[in-house]
Order: C-alpha cells, then structure tokens, then sequence
C-alpha cells in the first residue's frame, strides 16, 4: 500500500507539551484524515474514536490533543469523511467507524493523496501557492507562471483573480475543467470534459472578462434569467457574435462568476448521466474526454435542431433514440437490480437518465433538471401500498373522524398551543429582560398536555438549565443559521442529559413546521424501517444527516398518502406510528389502488362520472346568482371575467389580497353549475411534478395529484358526453396564489398544452412516457395572484398565453359591503388615510364586522372592539421609510386621538419614531 502521510508529517514535531489541535501541531485536516483511515486500514477495517485520538497524537510526538482539537477530529470523521464516501459506519448501535472502499483507494495511491491533500487544504485555508496546487492537478506550471506575468494591472479585482481563480476551478473541478494558456497572449481556456466553453481575458484599462464560446452560450442563454440583476454580470457583444462576454470588475461578480460555473458544471454532468450507455451492462463516469466530447458536441447539435423546428411536437427530445435507449437501460437494470441496495456509480447513472427521460417532455422541462437530485429506494414500494391498504381499511383516510379523533386533532392542539406560548416577539422580549425563567415555563407548558413525549424526554428539555435552555430553543426555532447548524446545536445542548433523545431533539420543529419537519419516535420508527425493508439504518443516537434521510422518506410517502387527504408530515408521523398494527389488519395481497393512477393512466372504470346534458346559464343569470351570494365586484370585472374565460379558458386575477380574486372564481364556478377544484400552490413547488404528479419506478404507478386526478376528471367527463352526444359539465381550476412559487418551473408542461388546446380545441398533457391524458375544451383554469416581497414575478409568455383581470378595490365598494354599520363612518375615513401606501380589502372588513359582533354578545362597545382590530389588523402593515408615511401617521393620529386610544398611542409612538429616525414600525 502506498503511503505519503507518515513521511509527510513525521518530522512535523512540537517541543510544546501543551494540548494543541491538530492544525497548530501541524498536521492538517486533509493529514488527519488520511491518518485516520491508516489506522482503521490496519485494524482490520475498524476504528474508534479514541484509537484515533491516539493515532493523531503519536504523529504530535508530544502533545496532546486539546478538546478542541478532538472535537475538529470528530467533525472530520462524522461529517467530512462520511459525505466523501470514505468511511461509515458499521453498527449504529455500538462505537467506531469502518473503511469503505473508496477510502481503501485513496489509501492505495500517493498521487491520490496528494491532490486530497491540496485539494482539501485549498477548499479549508483559501488561496494557495497556485504553482503547488496547478502541479498536483497536472497543469503546465511554466506557462501558467507566463501567463500570470503577463498581466500588468493595477486593479484590486484583476490581481485577486489572477492569484485564485484558476486554483478554485482546478481544485474544485478536478474531473471536469481543463485550464490551457495561450503562448504570448492574455487569455486562459476553460475546457469542460474536452469541450471548448469558456475564455477568460484579462484587459489593463477594463479589468477582467468571461469570453462564453458557441458551446457556452447555450448554458448562459439558460442561466440569463437566474442572474438577478443580470446587470450584476455585465453582458457585452463580442466581435464575433452571438457569443457573450461578462465583465468583472467587483468583489460580487466574482462570486457570481463561480456561481455561473458550479451550475454549469451541474448541467454537463446531469447530461453525461442521461446518456447510459446502450450496449454496456454499466456506466462509467469517468470515461476519457475525448468521448464525453463527441457526445456533448452531439448533444447541441441536436438542441439546435429541435430549437429551430418551431413546429416540433413539445415532446421531441423525450423522442430521441439516445434518450429512449437511456430509458429502456435504466427500466431493464433496475428490474433486476430493485432489490440490490447498493449504490454504485453505473446504479446510479441509470436511474438518472430514467429520470431525465420520464421529465423531459419538453426542451424547457429538460433544462429545469439541473437541480434534480434521483430519490434513493428508501422503502419498499410493495410493502408501503399494502401498508396504505390495510390503513384504509382501519381508518379510511386522513379525513376520517375516525383518525382525527385518535391520531390528528391533540397533535394540531398541541401545535397551536406550542406556537402561541413560544411566539418570537414573546421570546425576544422575554429575552430581552432576561427573564429566562419565565420562558422556561413556558416551555414546560408547551410540552404538557399530550402524550407525544415520555417521562424521560420531557425531563432532557425540563432538567436544563433556565438561561442556556431559553438561548438555544430560541436559535433552533427562529435563527438565521442553516437548519443543521441549528439542529446540530440543539442535539449538543440536550447531550449532557440524554444524548438519544430523537423526540426531544424533534418535538419543537414538529409543532412549529409540520410541512418540513418530522417529529421521530424510535420505536415506531425502528419498526417502520423494518416493515418496509428499508435502506436506512437506524442510527440511535440524533443527527442531521440520518435526520434528512427521514425527511426524504417521508417527503416520498406524503406524496403517497396525498389523494388519501394526508396534509404534511404530521400525518406521515401518524401513518409510521400506527404502521405496526396495520400490518396484520387484513390480507395484504388484495386491495384497491388508492393513487388513482397506474401505467396506464389510472382510469376506473367503476368512476366515470355519469353523462349530463349540461344547460349553461346566461350571463344574467349568472350575474344574479352571484349577487344572491354578496359579493361585491366593481363595474365590469364578472363580465370581463366571463368574456375572458369563452376567449381563452386561461384567467389570471390579481390584485390586493383580500379582494375577492378567489372568492369571484369559486362563485362563478358553482352559479354556472361547473365542478370546482381549489388548490393552493406551495413556495417549495419547483418541477411539473408538483403540480402534475410522478411515475414511481419503486412501485410501477403514477401517482397523482389532486390537479391530474381533476383533469381526468374532467377528460372523462368530455369522452363520455361526447359519446352521448351531450354537452359536457365544465370544470373550473382554481390555483391560488400561483406566484408564490416560480411558474415558469412547475407550470411549462401545463401552459404549453393550453397553448396547443387554444389553437386546436383540445390538447395532451404527457404525465409520463406511457401516460397521456386529455386537456378537453371544458376545462377552465383561473389562476389568483397577490403582488408582493414574498411572490414572484411572471414570466411574458405566461401573460401572452393568459387573460389578465386586475380587481381593485374603491371606496363605494367597502361603503356598500358596510351597509349601514355604526362604524362604517370611522372604517372608512381610515381606509382612506392608509390607502396610499397599506389599503385593506374584503377579507379584513369582514374580519373586523365579526369581531365587532362577537365583541357585543360579551358586552364589549363596538367602539372599543374596533379600537382593538384597527390596532391589531391594520396598523402592523404600515412600516419602512416611504415619504408618505409621515402624512399617513399624522392623519391617523388626528382620526384616531379621541374615539380609538389603543389605536392612537400605537400611532403616536411610530410617528415619534419616523419623524426621529426616517421609519417606522409596528414593533
């Protein structure tokens, strides 16, 4: 076995008998670990910590390790080592670490070690010698050393680059970038997999600029739209054009340049993995460049094809015999490979391009999977469907009174009380007075009162520390840091008292976030991973890593219980609690298919909706039956709103919240006796898929949303009026809130089918390569936007392919919606005072009649009453350092000084603090 750690650090010695870390006795982090694995290689395999602690400290030659460094050691091993591939862990249960066999390798080669050492020095302690770093890497030294004299200037950004930027790329992109000088020159190439993609120059008088060759532009052309601002990246023509240059002249573009090229990196690699080979039972990664060349080459060769066949079907790239082959290997590999959890590289590379194919129904769809991460076979597909038979068997669904009653509503009640005592603007002033005993308490109430944690869980939170315990639920709940920072600090804290603690340690996200965080009960869960023939390995003791190992599980099983009504990962916790006593509720091997999908497209017979003859009702009609429900819309918006379904069947409404944008759409489509279906888009909604549903190649089936179950609906109810020779019911989709995630990324698929129903009457949706369904001529989509910090922006082609209604709202309207309300007066002339800068709409009037009214049945005065929902409802959106604020306050005050005290000592404080310090706030 070669070796080059012994003779490189031997001579590293310390006269210091004083404990030291390893970094101060001269062994870097990259030495240490390199260490570490000599010393589990020679122990036949196997290590713990304090063999390890030991080996670093024979290599010291007199020191010891101080705690510090003992803790750096350890992060190295748990974190570093492990995300590597080099170590793992052999028993959960029981101390110490294992090779693996790619820790073996490096140990085999120096000339490995030697590029991890400089590689993990480089990423640990910044810029290095770059002639050292170019050498481990095989680059020219000579010519890069010409290349870097060859530069005169005096600019502060040029000389920073010229000293890292090709040490980052290189040690970053060992596999992937080739850097080559040009003699006599200021250039440097960059070669991506033996591809020509990118030049950088170096200018005296303009600094230094990214010169993005023909292969180049076509990731740039891409990327554009992620680079916000695109100024930040200044784009400039080139003398040979179309091609693109960006010119760096701060410390940001820098950091965005490196941005630009992770993700070009991304792109190439996902492509190489889309490619499985056809005639090759595996896949290397690491094939010679010449051949990842020719491939790519023929990959954009192909892409301008299909870019410039504008009459191309979408779904010509999923088309392509490479990506037909790449799909067939992946569904034949993995038919005989479902039950070898192994994970190799050939493994890996197949279900990639499974997955690329599968998504890829259009070029814009294909270009979205940069960031697609392949879900592992965390379960057993099988096992979990007859898991989710046997639970609707025992309880129905997630809506059953049944399991609300015994697995839903205590959690829920727990939720809201944990989030109302533990709220942060209580904590923070808690904090501030450093009352910590009293957050203490509160703590404590918010872990009584149910049975989600033992005796002995809840004394690991109880048994701290008031002040320490205050501090650090504080930071996991509302810190800035990364969760698993966050996490990791918590897991530290509960320690010293119960270092296993899984639902101490989780309890609090739970309660807090449900859609993103599990709450972990060993037992249960330990049970579930056995049921299911899971992957995982239970790990006892917590940490972040096996914890979003959890989390991707669960993600995929939400998906699952989705059409059962399941919500977010409160019910997950529920389905692997109650999963050991599902397992013997009824025979398993029959049951119905409860995801209303299948590679067939999911279609049941037994559920065609019956045939109508559907009679429309006219506009008048419809104009009166709204009416009878009050709602109040101004002049023109129902018939525009009308016109503009018959014309497009796609409608965006946007406008203030509360005004009335979903309320129009849903009472529309119940006064024209239509089905309706509301959904409400989630931030996190990033591919087709979510809003569309998935093919699962773990259990054969597509698994629908309740959006793809509607539209099959709805394509079952055209087929079967059509048959009869009827007129179809309409269906009417509502998708609330549709910018709070990006459009452009879960929404191409769907808008491109409206495109082509709007030219030929009706169109397909690919759900997946087996699996098309109708997009019919009675099917109305309605999409409801709010304009604000947390929304984004749309894109032009979406508004091209839309009818867009913006709903105001005026004064005649609120006055009408009042009536004759003793308060309207005062509403009103506050209404017209925020207006300008925080105007309110329907949703807060008829928040505040309700309160006004509930207020009066315990005796409170509706003066006092709307005192209190003008303090509490209107004035928290007024804040920042607009100009127009000082009048808004100022007229608050006079309006409110004498009939709305609690309303007029708020506004008296914020307007002293805008008229001191040029804003103000709530708070």
């Amino acid at each position: 076995m070669e070796n080059i750690t012994s003779d490189k650090i031997e001579n590293k010695n310390s006269d210091s008998a004083e404990n030291v870390t390893g970094a101060e006795g001269g062994i870097s982090t990259a030495e240490q670990l390199l260490v570490a694995l000599e010393v589990m290689a020679a122990n036949g395999g196997e290590a713990t910590m304090p063999q390890l602690y030991e080996a670093i400290e024979g290599k010291l030659d007199g020191p010891k390790l101080s705690e510090q460094g003992k803790a750096t050691l350890r992060s190295l091993i748990n974190r570093d080592a492990v995300e590597k591939g080099l170590v793992y862990r052999h028993d959960p249960n029981a101390p110490g670490w294992w090779i693996t066999t790619a820790g073996k390798d490096l140990l085999a080669s120096a000339e490995a070690q030697k590029k991890f050492i400089l590689s993990q020095d480089f990423k640990a302690e910044g810029a290095q010698n770059l002639p050292e770093i170019a050498e481990g890497f095989g680059v020219d030294v000579t010519a890069l050393a010409n290349f870097q004299k060859a530069i005169q200037t005096k600019l502060p950004i040029v000389k920073s680059i010229l000293n890292t930027y090709p040490g980052w790329l290189i040690s970053n992109f060992p596999n992937q970038v080739q850097i080559v000088t040009t003699p006599n020159t200021t250039r440097l190439d960059v070669y991506f997999y033996g591809v020509w993609v990118q030049s950088g120059w170096f200018n005296k008088t303009r600094g230094f600029f990214i010169h993005y060759r023909d292969q180049g532009l076509k990731i740039y052309n891409w990327l554009e739209s992620n680079l916000n601002p695109k100024s930040e990246l200044g784009r400039g023509n080139y003398y040979d054009a179309p091609t693109v240059r960006f010119f760096i002249k701060i410390d940001k573009d820098y950091e965005r340049l490196k941005e630009l090229m992770v993700t070009t990196v991304k792109r190439y690699e996902v492509e190489l993995a889309s490619l499985a080979q056809t005639t090759a039972e595996t896949v290397n990664l690491q094939t010679d460049n010449r051949h990842k060349a020719l491939f790519l080459t023929g990959w954009w060769q192909r892409l301008n094809e299909i870019e410039e066949n504008s009459s191309s079907s979408p779904a010509i790239l999923a088309k392509d015999n490479f990506m037909k082959a790449g799909y067939q290997a992946a569904q034949d590999y993995y038919s005989k490979n479902r039950e070898n959890k192994e994970e190799n590289p050939a493994k890996m590379a197949y279900y990639k391009a499974y997955i690329a194919y599968r998504k890829a129904g259009s070029v814009g769809d294909w270009l979205t999977i940069i960031d697609f991460t392949p879900p592992k076979a965390l379960y057993n597909g099988e096992a979990v469907e007859n898991l989710i038979k046997a639970f609707k068997v025992e309880y129905s669904d997630f809506k059953s009174e049944k399991y609300l009653k015994e697995e839903r509503t205590y959690k829920d009640v727990a939720a809201e009380k944990a989030r109302k005592l533990l709220e942060r603007e209580i904590l923070q002033t808690l904090l501030d007075q450093q009352n910590y005993d009293a957050i203490k308490l509160r703590i404590k109430q918010a872990c009584q009162g149910n049975n989600l944690l033992n005796q002995w869980d809840y004394l690991v939170i109880f048994n701290a520390l008031a002040e320490p315990l205050s501090h650090a639920l504080f930071d996991l709940l509302y810190g800035e840091e990364p969760l698993e920072i966050r996490f990791e600090n918590w897991v530290t804290f509960l320690q010293p008292t119960k270092p296993r603690s899984w639902p101490a340690v989780t309890y609090f996200l739970m309660l807090f976030q449900p859609s993103n965080y599990l709450f972990v009960k060993p037992t249960p869960f330990r049970e579930f991973l056995d049921i299911v023939d899971s992957s995982i390995v239970w790990e006892t003791r917590p940490n972040f890593p096996f914890y979003q190992k959890l989390l991707e599980m669960a993600q995929q099983l939400l998906k699952l219980l989705e059409p059962l009504g399941a919500k977010d990962l409160l019910d997950v916790q529920s389905f692997i609690w109650v999963a050991k006593d599902l397992e013997n509720v009824v025979d398993l091997q029959g049951g119905d298919d409860i995801t209303g999908g299948g590679s067939s497209g999911g279609d049941d017979e037994n559920k065609k909706p019956s045939p109508v003859d559907y009679k429309e009702p006219t506009f008048d009609e419809i104009r009166h039956r709204i009416a009878e429900n009050k709602i109040y819309l101004q002049d023109g918006i129902l018939r525009r709103y009308h016109i503009s379904l018959k014309t497009r069947g796609f409608v965006i409404l946007s406008g203030l919240s509360g005004s009335g944008k979903t309320w129009l759409a849903e009472a529309y489509a119940k006064a024209v006796g239509g089905e309706v279906c509301l959904v409400s888009v989630a931030p996190n909604w990033t591919t087709n898929e979510d809003l569309l549903g998935y093919f699962s190649p773990l259990t054969g089936k597509y698994h629908d949303t309740t959006v793809s179950r509607f539209i099959r609906e709805a394509a079952q109810a055209y087929s079967n009026a059509k048959e009869a020779g009827v007129t179809p019911v309409p269906y009417f989709l509502i998708l609330d809130e549709m910018n709070l995630a990006r459009v452009e990324y879960y929404f191409a698929r769907f808008l491109s089918a409206m495109e082509i129903r709007a030219r030929q009457n009706q169109a397909y949706i690919d759900l997946s390569p087996e699996d098309r369904v109708l997009l019919p001529p009675n099917f109305y989509f309605t999409g409801t936007v709010n304009v604000d910090e947390t929304t984004h922006g749309f894109a032009d082609k979406v508004y091209d392919r839309a009818q867009l209604i913006e709903m105001g709202v005026d004064l005649a309207d609120l006055k009408s919606y009042l009536g004759e309300a003793e308060f309207s007066e005062t509403v009103l002339k506050i209404w017209e005072i925020v207006q300008p800068l925080a105007p309110f709409a329907f949703r807060v009037l008829n928040e505040i009649m309700v309160y006004i009214k509930q207020g009066e049945q315990i005796g409170l005065a509706w003066k006092d009453a709307l005192d209190e929902q003008i303090l509490q409802k209107v004035l928290p959106k007024l804040k920042g350092t607009d100009p127009r604020l000082g009048n808004i306050l100022d007229e608050l005050e006079k309006q409110t000084k004498d009939e709305l005290p609690l309303t007029y000592s708020k506004v008296h404080r914020m307007a002293g603090d805008y008229r001191t310090h040029g804003f103000t706030s709530y708070f």
